[in-house]
């Protein structure tokens, strides 16, 4: 299924039916199903009660329809949730569809996603509802890599040679993102100086 990665806390709204349309500085001509994905960072969100909320990020959040993309005019600010500018598209969604949010790391411009890896909820489930089935927000707190054949811990190997990146950061508090980003950025340095050897 066609894929686009939204922040938090819109990838929300698009689900909850009150951001009908998405804004980009580019068009596309696909029609039809597109799963939402939460890119970017968890966000604290408060709702009408008063109730604060941990949005969470690098999950799938619903599947909506693309009905269509033109340039945005200022009459879809209130439905995109953000300010005309010029340059910019419309994306109109409809008919949002909660998913079972399992980890999934976002990508830039429309991408594909495995339709198995989709499971849609029902109707009356809301995606937030079932976080337990993404990464845990509280149980991980390393990044987990996945690098050429040797298994170390938190580097676990892979014949491929690329790293892949596992969510892990869910929910982590902002200042401990600062570390696990540094620890990732360690890693890294210390996996491109091994591969020149």
């Amino acid at each position: 299924m066609k894929t686009l990665a939204v922040r938090q806390p819109w990838a929300t709204y698009i689900a909850e039916h009150t951001k009908t349309i998405e804004v980009r500085t580019w068009r596309t001509a696909y029609r039809g199903p597109l799963l939402i994905v939460a890119s970017g960072r968890p966000h604290k969100h408060a709702d009408e009660d008063g109730q604060l909320w941990t949005l969470p990020a690098r999950v799938q959040v619903c599947v909506v329809d693309l009905l269509d993309v033109r340039p945005m005019t200022r009459a879809d600010e209130a439905l995109a949730h953000v300010a005309w500018a010029p340059g910019l598209y419309a994306w109109r969604l409809a008919n949002p569809r909660h998913v079972r949010p399992v980890a999934h790391r976002g990508r830039l411009n429309l991408y594909s996603t495995p339709d198995e890896t989709i499971t849609l909820l029902d109707p009356d489930h809301h995606y937030l509802d079932h976080q337990e089935h993404a990464m845990s927000k509280h149980e991980t707190k390393t990044a987990h890599y996945s690098v050429f054949g040797v298994s170390t811990q938190p580097a676990v190997a892979d014949a491929s040679g690329y790293i892949e990146f596992r969510e892990g950061f869910e929910g982590l508090p902002e200042t401990e993102w600062t570390a696990a980003e540094r620890w990732i950025s360690e890693r890294e340095a210390e996996i491109s100086a091994w591969r020149q050897q």
